[in-house]
């Protein structure tokens, strides 16, 4: 699904796709419900990479228990709350590459903090 111009992800959007890995990556992505997951259980990496995502929801990939692998470098995230990643107890590889050379204020569970390998780096020039 990437390169497709997909703006929103409406409320239980992808849930009757039943698969490992979701790729909505340089899409045009501005809006998230707190929804969108919700059903894609087996979901193992998720790639938001390269979208103009600004806010996520409390708890938006709670639905995501199986999530080892989440990107979303190249937003336009301002913060991340302490609920966005609450629930993912198997999260391994999170992605938070930035742009921009502002000091962004992220938030992880000690349960988070414990297991992964964070990349949050600043693109140079």
């Amino acid at each position: 699904m990437s390169e497709n111009f997909i703006v929103t992800l409406p409320a239980d959007g992808l849930s009757s796709v039943q698969v490992k890995t979701v790729l909505l990556t340089r899409n045009a992505v501005r809006h998230i419900s707190a929804a969108a997951f919700r059903g894609l259980v087996a979901v193992t990496q998720l790639d938001l990479s390269h979208n103009q995502i600004a806010h996520l929801p409390a708890r938006v990939f709670s639905p995501l228990t199986h999530l080892r692998t989440l990107k979303l470098r190249y937003n336009r995230l301002a913060d991340i709350g302490p609920q966005v990643f609450h629930s993912l107890h198997h999260l391994y590889d999170l992605d938070l590459q930035v742009s921009s050379s502002e000091e962004k204020p992220f938030y992880f569970p000690t349960h988070v903090c414990k297991q992964l390998a964070v990349t949050i780096g600043k693109r140079i020039g």
